[in-house]
């Protein structure tokens, strides 16, 4: 599986590329706008046709997902630890909806403790940051996991078999891509490497 995540900001040419880099074969698009507001992100959903939004997980304004027939929702870690049973409560109702659910996660015990709960789970971060400075990596080695782990942080073409080799099934990019000076050109080659490293596996 292979996943983008959206630039925090709106930019020129984003809803363009957007468009190019899903009909270039990216499976999930995380939409992470946080300072935006639910009529900005509404009118950002609107600007795409159904077929883009089935494949968009909403960070934000999670009840958009429901209106716009988006592929589901991510939880920040923030979301999980408040009000524990109402989170619990709510995810219940989310997957009955027929969303997708994912989160993320910084360690490996909570990890394994919680992630079971979500369709994939991100893990993060695996080599240094691009777009997040002084956010190092860690030595992340999964072994004998069943649920679905995306790789993120410092991802790019030349490291994904590593990532492979780590046991992750899937990888996340954002700044190889939206820090890149052809965003199209970039994922293209990311996707390349991803399908060669991948490629005898499911995703």
């Amino acid at each position: 599986m292979l996943v983008v995540i959206t630039s925090e900001d709106f930019h020129k040419n984003e809803i363009s590329l957007i468009r190019q880099i899903i009909d270039s074969g990216l499976d999930f698009l995380h939409v992470r706008k946080p300072q935006a507001s639910r009529k900005q992100m509404q009118e950002w959903l609107e600007k795409f046709d159904t077929a883009y939004r089935q494949k968009m997980m909403l960070h934000q304004h999670h009840d958009l997902a429901v209106d716009f027939n988006c592929l589901g929702v991510h939880f920040k870690e923030k979301d999980r630890k408040s009000e524990e049973a109402f989170f619990k409560e709510h995810l219940l109702e989310l997957q009955k909806s027929g969303l997708k659910i994912s989160t993320g996660f910084h360690d490996l015990e909570t990890l394994r403790e919680q992630s079971a709960l979500y369709d994939y789970s991100f893990l993060s971060p695996v080599f240094t940051s691009i777009s997040k400075k002084g956010y190092a990596g860690k030595s992340f080695e999964l072994s004998d996991f069943d649920e679905k782990v995306v790789a993120l942080g410092g991802m790019t073409s030349e490291n994904i078999n590593r990532v492979k080799q780590k046991g992750f099934n899937a990888i996340a990019v954002l700044g190889a891509v939206w820090l890149a000076a052809n965003p199209l050109d970039s994922f293209l080659k990311i996707k390349n490497a991803y399908e060669k490293s991948y490629k005898s596996t499911s995703s």
